[in-house]
């Protein structure tokens, strides 16, 4: 979800933000302070092992369902736009990514669309955060205190 935070500026000034992910496709979203919460509880579990798979996730969400609730919380007209993998990697590299991450990040969003992650997923760790909360607790202030310094 956090990593919506980077797309604050063409949300506020085109209304828009954008991914690779297929639009009508579900999409797993977590809050970075879920995960913390979880690496947290489990750095404090004397009964842990440090090894283990565990499925964090927030909400179940296409792209085009996180921008209806993107544009209620905020009261304005956001939509989704699909970026194409060589858009979604040159994006990556602009924001100081290396190439070989941002073709791997490119390579994973390929193969989602694709339907690598058909599967019903493990939903037993759900977290906290569902989309709506983090939208109204991180974003909109967020998108707020932005356009306050934009105005500026």
């Amino acid at each position: 979800m956090d990593n919506l935070l980077w797309q604050i500026k063409p949300m506020l000034s085109k209304g828009v933000f954008a991914l690779a992910n297929a639009a009508d496709q579900p999409h797993f979203t977590v809050a970075t302070r879920d995960i913390a919460a979880t690496a947290a509880s489990l750095l404090m579990d004397r009964a842990w092992s440090g090894r283990g798979d565990i499925a964090l996730i927030g909400d179940t969400l296409t792209p085009n369902e996180m921008a209806e609730v993107m544009s209620e919380v905020l009261d304005r007209p956001i939509r989704y736009r699909q970026l194409t993998p060589a858009e979604y990697k040159a994006d990556m590299m602009a924001t100081g990514a290396g190439e070989a991450y941002a073709q791997s990040l490119a390579d994973i969003i390929v193969a989602e669309n694709s339907g690598f992650y058909a599967s019903e997923p493990d939903t037993s760790a759900r977290t906290a955060t569902n989309f709506t909360q983090w939208s109204e607790e991180v974003l909109k202030p967020a998108i707020a205190a932005a356009a306050v310094a934009t105005a500026a």
